[in-house]
């Protein structure tokens, strides 16, 4: 670990170095690929080994985590997301209760409500194109969805001023 951050250290130390005296753009650029690409090699390593260190349920349930930020077109399902990660749902299901208190609908909806949040705040869309991207049959199966979980419909939420506003 000390001879990888004194290797950096050398990079940058050189880096600037080539910037400040020299000058000399190529090398530059090549300096600052290499000591990038060494960096990268460094931290592609500590979280290989970090993931290593996680029990399965944690690794499970990091890799939902992952899904729920990365899958935009997946149904809002168990059984999808279970799919996804290659475990029953019954497993994903109380692998996440374990290692959360919640469910896996819970998040799943969480996420949605978030997503929603966003688009009706930052996007002209009208509700019922926001309902078809986050996957509901109707703008009002959406509605009565967002009503539920918030305590406002989605026309009452874009009204209301943002606390950054």
């Amino acid at each position: 670990m000390a001879e990888d951050f004194d290797r950096i250290c050398r990079y940058a130390d050189l880096l600037w170095e080539v910037v400040h005296r020299f000058y000399d753009e190529q090398t530059a650029g090549h300096l600052q690929t290499a000591m990038l690409s060494d960096l990268k090699h460094l931290y592609v390593q500590q979280a290989s080994a970090s993931t290593a260190r996680l029990s399965r349920s944690e690794q499970i349930f990091q890799r939902f985590l992952d899904a729920l930020g990365r899958e935009q077109q997946l149904p809002r399902t168990v059984k999808a997301y279970a799919d996804l990660l290659y475990v029953s749902p019954n497993h994903l299901s109380a692998v996440v209760r374990k290692e959360s208190g919640r469910s896996v609908m819970e998040w799943l909806n969480a996420h949605c409500i978030l997503r929603a949040q966003v688009l009706l705040r930052h996007t002209d869309f009208p509700v019922y194109e926001i309902a078809e991207q986050l996957g509901f049959q109707s703008a009002t199966f959406f509605s009565r969805f967002f009503r539920r979980e918030t305590g406002q419909t989605p026309s009452a939420y874009r009204s209301t001023p943002s606390d950054s506003e």
